[in-house]
């Protein structure tokens, strides 16, 4: 008798992984799609980002806010249908040995390759359009963090998005999710509402807060005047201004390397979690009726 030879988890995570890359490289339109959103997203927002990005606190945190938002959505649309697309191809394999680590994982790892593709893009087209200033905080670049940051946006809401596709059935319906999940990170990033109590509470497992003070922390938000006091007439109506119009600092917006380490340490831990429920989650395809 011939005893069937087991292939191991990594194994299985590489033969996945090139099975990944293979169905991209087939699939043109999802690559012209991959490029060409962080293109359009980048010259939307170059366009109606105010002329004094990173000057004045209004213009920049309309803009930092337009950048998580862009992250944000894309990093939904690249994997919101990546599993239960083939979620019967899926019970087949794993009802055959599939190890739903490996599959998971596989996944997560082209969509990251993806996401950093494209977060490239995007601050490759957005310099076109906006000045960045040169300092950063902990590399001295203020590109490569606001880079990194974007980046750790865009791959947990990939990995959301990975989860939601691991819990839905249809295609179908991971598109009527995807709004209501999007809208939900939009509106607890405290940008649009000031929050409170069990909503800023709240604020705290959603990584459009924790992306938003990461780019916050990078541009020195606490340390930028508001479009009044930067175009006063004279230093005496500049000095009233200042006296008058009082600003909440925010702690999360501090520029200092701890908590921006902190930040994109959350951020990564986001993702690493998603991907984890996702993979057991995923334990009861065997019980799907298809």
């Amino acid at each position: 008798m011939i005893k069937e030879k087991r292939v191991s988890g990594i194994q299985q995570f590489g033969i996945l992984f090139i099975r990944q890359l293979y169905m991209l490289k087939s699939n043109i339109r999802k690559l012209l799609m991959i490029l060409m959103l962080p293109v359009a997203t980048a010259v939307i927002v170059g366009v109606v980002s105010g002329d004094e990005v990173f000057v004045t606190y209004e213009d920049t945190k309309s803009t930092l806010f337009a950048y998580v938002c862009v992250a944000i959505w894309i990093g939904l649309f690249n994997s919101i249908q990546e599993i239960c697309r083939e979620r019967s191809i899926l019970k087949r394999e794993y009802m055959s040995n599939l190890s739903l680590m490996a599959y998971i994982s596989s996944k997560f790892t082209v969509q990251a390759f993806i996401c950093l593709f494209q977060s490239l893009i995007l601050m490759l087209v957005s310099s076109f359009f906006v000045e960045f200033p040169k300092e950063g905080i902990i590399t001295y670049s203020f590109e490569a963090e606001t880079f990194i940051t974007i980046f750790l946006i865009m791959i947990a809401s990939d990995a959301l998005g990975l989860f939601i596709s691991s819990i839905v059935r249809s295609g179908d319906i991971a598109n009527i999710i995807a709004p209501i999940v999007l809208i939900i990170q939009l509106v607890m990033s405290g940008v649009l509402f000031e929050l409170n109590g069990a909503a800023e509470a709240l604020s705290n497992i959603t990584f459009s807060k924790w992306g938003m003070e990461g780019l916050g922390a990078i541009a020195g938000m606490n340390d930028l005047e508001y479009y009044q006091i930067v175009h006063a007439k004279d230093e005496i109506t500049r000095k009233t201004l200042t006296d008058v119009i009082e600003r909440k600092v925010n702690d999360g917006f501090a520029s200092t390397s701890e908590n921006l380490i902190k930040i994109w340490l959350v951020l990564l831990g986001f993702s690493i979690a998603l991907i984890l429920l996702s993979s057991l989650i995923l334990r009861l395809v065997s019980k799907d009726s298809r």
